[in-house]
């Protein structure tokens, strides 16, 4: 008769990166507050008591959480890569496409960022702080250079920056949390250039090409 091999134990590296893998999927179904200890070390193979081995305080967790997601690749917008940009449908076009290309792979942040704000949860402000924040800092920037350049029309660069990055994440409120997708014809570039006309539009960029 053969043997059955004893199940390899996980190293407490793989642990955490499994109970890391467990937490996010269970906060993006069901929220911070609606996912239990218990839950997520079922769900990662290991005790509950292992969870809160490798992650002491819910904000350990969190945090590894956050630093997980921008080691994927691809999940960033790396702020100083942006601003090697100088030409503003290039420029806008970039991050556009990386939120919709990401988004429609994997809704996972994108309901954890508005699960952490509506429960009040401090992962709110590090979401911002990590990943937000830069991003509309490079916007702002970007704006800012246009205006002084007289490119652009004077408007506030923070409430430009807000506006358009509101609008490509309203787009995916539209398309992942209420089920309402644009119609099936307009594919990413499609959406990207109408976004973008749009802030071009409103920012009434002057200049050849652009009248």
């Amino acid at each position: 008769m053969a043997v059955r091999a004893a199940p390899r134990r996980m190293h407490l590296d793989e642990r955490r990166d499994s109970i890391v893998a467990a937490a996010m999927r269970l906060f993006a179904q069901r929220g911070f507050e609606g996912a239990k200890s218990r839950e997520i070390g079922r769900a990662a193979g290991v005790s509950e008591a292992m969870v809160y081995k490798a992650f002491p305080t819910k904000k350990s967790l969190y945090v590894a959480i956050i630093e997980a997601k921008m080691r994927e690749p691809g999940a960033r917008l790396d702020p100083r890569a942006l601003a090697a940009l100088t030409d503003e449908r290039e420029f806008f076009g970039t991050i556009a496409t990386t939120l919709v290309e990401r988004v429609r792979a994997d809704d996972t942040f994108l309901r954890l960022l508005y699960f952490s704000a509506l429960e009040g949860h401090a992962l709110s402000s590090l979401f911002f702080r990590r990943r937000v924040d830069p991003v509309l800092g490079a916007i702002a920037g970007f704006i800012r250079r246009g205006i002084r350049a007289r490119r652009y029309r004077r408007v506030s660069p923070e409430l430009a920056a807000r506006a358009f990055l509101g609008s490509v994440l309203y787009h995916h409120q539209m398309e992942r949390l209420f089920g309402r997708p644009v119609p099936a014809r307009l594919g990413i570039r499609a959406v990207v250039a109408d976004l973008v006309g749009l802030l071009h539009t409103g920012l009434g960029i002057r200049g050849r090409g652009h009248e």
